[in-house]
């Protein structure tokens, strides 16, 4: 098997309403739209997510992404009246999370500087 990259799946109650936050979240709208209960965005370095509509296992998902500066990201954020969690450091990331209207989870994680012996 030879996976090329892969497509996060969000799953919502309402499309339309949660197609808004993501835009909001993303800062720009969707990449395409295959299905009218499907939109898309896909990202420069490979993948993408996906906001699926599917009442009964709406408020279930949690996606990750990498970032490159939490910082500017949770200042981002919060200007834009989405509230965020505190900024968690581990060995490898940082990484801090939000959830949609829909208590789905999204995590956001910073590489951390490689540290060599």
């Amino acid at each position: 098997m030879n996976i090329e990259k892969t497509f996060s799946a969000v799953m919502t109650s309402d499309i339309e309403s949660s197609k808004k936050w993501y835009s909001e979240v993303f800062g720009r709208i969707h990449d395409t739209h295959p299905m009218p209960s499907l939109y898309e965005w896909h990202f420069p370095d490979g993948g993408g997510m996906q906001l699926f509509e599917d009442k009964d296992r709406a408020g279930f998902s949690s996606v990750n992404f990498f970032v490159s500066d939490l910082q500017i990201l949770k200042r981002d954020l919060n200007a834009k009246g989405i509230e965020t969690e505190g900024i968690n450091e581990g060995d490898f990331v940082k990484t801090m999370v939000i959830y949609d209207p829909e208590n789905n989870r999204i995590a956001f994680a910073e590489s951390k500087p490689s540290v060599s012996n």
